[in-house]
């Protein structure tokens, strides 16, 4: 059953102060964790997670994650919206003189009832450091599961050549029993059959 972004919202900000291993989330155990933080043009998250080092007194660590909760799928527009989102913060940090000399860390989290099956999507996520969660909303409570390995696989290998109706096969181009020639003098390519 899918519940609302302000419930989701609730269910993981207040498991902050709880074991959220149990429920399948793995949330840093943050100082603390801000609802909504406005970054100006570039948005508002609807959680934001902040976690400090210090070395003999001084700052030397921060860690930040963004949570982006979607009450449906999570989708490649949600996918850009986190990416703005990290984008801020990281712009923010390295502006402020203050943590000049600290390591930041900044990581990012979706949260949603599915995970969208557009190429766009697959294909950005498997290539971004994004933790993906799916949730259930059960008589126990709501439950996560990891995403983990979220790649793209093409249903066809197979591609027309050039609009000439030569099929170029990517896994014979692989195995040796095709390839593709090409001749610099006439700016022409073609496929080859072994």
């Amino acid at each position: 059953m899918r519940i609302s972004e302000k419930e989701l919202e609730d269910v993981i900000y207040f498991q902050q102060f709880q074991n959220t291993q149990d429920s399948g989330l793995l949330i840093y155990d943050h100082t603390k964790v801000v609802r909504q933080l406005s970054l100006g043009s570039f948005g508002t998250p609807d959680l934001v997670g902040f976690d400090f080092a210090d070395e003999n007194g001084r700052l030397s660590e921060v860690h930040i994650t963004i949570y982006e909760l979607k009450r449906g799928d999570v989708s490649f527009e949600a996918l850009c919206q986190v990416q703005k989102y990290k984008y801020a913060v990281n712009q923010l940090l390295s502006s402020n003189p203050i943590y000049k000399n600290v390591e930041c860390y900044v990581s990012t989290c979706l949260i949603g009832y599915s995970i969208d099956q557009c190429v766009d999507f697959m294909a950005a996520s498997a290539e971004l450091d994004i933790r993906l969660y799916t949730y259930e909303s059960t008589a126990k409570g709501v439950v996560f599961n990891r995403i983990f390995n979220y790649k793209y696989k093409p249903d066809t290998y197979e591609q027309t050549w050039y609009g000439e109706g030569k099929k170029l096969n990517l896994f014979k181009l692989f195995d040796g029993t095709q390839e593709v020639k090409y001749d610099s003098s006439k700016n022409e390519s073609w496929i080859s059959h072994k």
